[in-house]
Parts: structure tokens; C-alpha cells; sequence
């Protein structure tokens, strides 16, 4: 009978951590698509500002008798720093994503799998091997706290 509350209050544990899951996919999925969004508007600023150093450097050598304006060399560097900035920016954004991605399907996947043991372990309730049972019991209780740890860790950093 303990066995059984114990096994029930697991499956309620493991349901509500499945929809914390859920939850969390869905908060990672709008902030994916969010990140695509500002990496979209930084794509559209580095072509802005290439196309802008471009137009300096045909200017520039249209013009290589009289030498640049230190205003004109001072805003192509710029230029170049910004176009540089934006590139490594966008860069990092996309590896952040896809490892924050990457984190959300491993914690998934560990969910499936707890709930797949926690399936076999109430199926095994009515075994004579209750002592079995109960070391099942123990070890999803572990892990689910661990699982739900790293989900929150996790999470944490996705608020970031």
C-alpha cells in the first residue's frame, strides 16, 4: 500500500515535471524564434554597413589622387568594427541557441525516460519482489530530483 502512494505521488511528481517541460519548450521555442528574429535585424545591419564600407572603398579609390578626409577614414574604421562586432555577435547568438536547444531535448529525453521507469516499477508492484520495487522507487525519487535540478538550472539560464 505504501509502495503504491509512493509510486502515485511519483507519477503526480514526473506528470507535473512533464508539463514544466512542455512549459519550458514552449518559453524556449518563443525565445528561439526571438533570437532569429534580432539575428534577422543584425543580418540586415552588417549587409547595411558592408555595403556602406564598399561604397566607401569605390569612393576612396575613385578618388586615390586626394587622399581621404580623416573624417571619412575615421567612419570607414568604424564601419569595419561595427561590421566585425555584429558578425561575432551573431555568431555567439546562434551557438547560444542551438545549446540552449540542445539542453532542452536532453532534459526531454530524460523525462521520457524516468516515466518509462517509473511504468515498469508500477507494473513490478504486484511481483514478490516488493524489495525491488521499493530500490526502483528510491532510485526514480533520486532521479527525479536530479533531472529537476538541472531543468532548473537550466531555466535559470534561459531567463538569462
Amino acid at each position: 500500500q505504501r509502495m503504491k502512494c509512493e509510486i502515485d505521488i511519483l507519477r503526480r511528481e514526473v506528470e507535473g515535471a512533464r508539463e514544466e517541460s512542455e512549459a519550458m519548450r514552449a518559453s524556449s521555442e518563443a525565445e528561439v524564434k526571438a533570437k532569429e528574429e534580432e539575428l534577422t535585424r543584425q543580418q540586415a545591419l552588417v549587409q547595411q554597413l558592408e555595403k556602406r564600407v564598399e561604397e566607401m572603398k569605390l569612393s576612396t579609390t575613385a578618388n586615390e589622387d586626394s587622399s581621404a578626409s580623416p573624417q571619412q577614414v575615421e567612419e570607414l574604421e568604424s564601419l569595419r568594427q561595427a561590421n566585425t562586432d555584429a558578425q561575432e555577435w551573431m555568431a555567439s547568438a546562434v551557438t547560444h541557441v542551438d545549446v540552449l536547444t540542445k539542453q532542452v531535448a536532453e532534459k526531454d529525453e530524460q523525462l521520457e525516460e524516468m516515466a518509462k521507469k517509473h511504468q515498469a516499477a508500477s507494473e513490478d508492484l504486484g511481483t514478490p519482489s516488493a524489495a525491488d520495487s521499493d530500490a526502483k522507487v528510491s532510485e526514480l525519487e533520486i532521479s527525479f530530483s536530479i533531472i529537476t535540478s538541472e531543468r532548473d538550472e537550466l531555466k535559470k539560464s534561459l531567463e538569462k
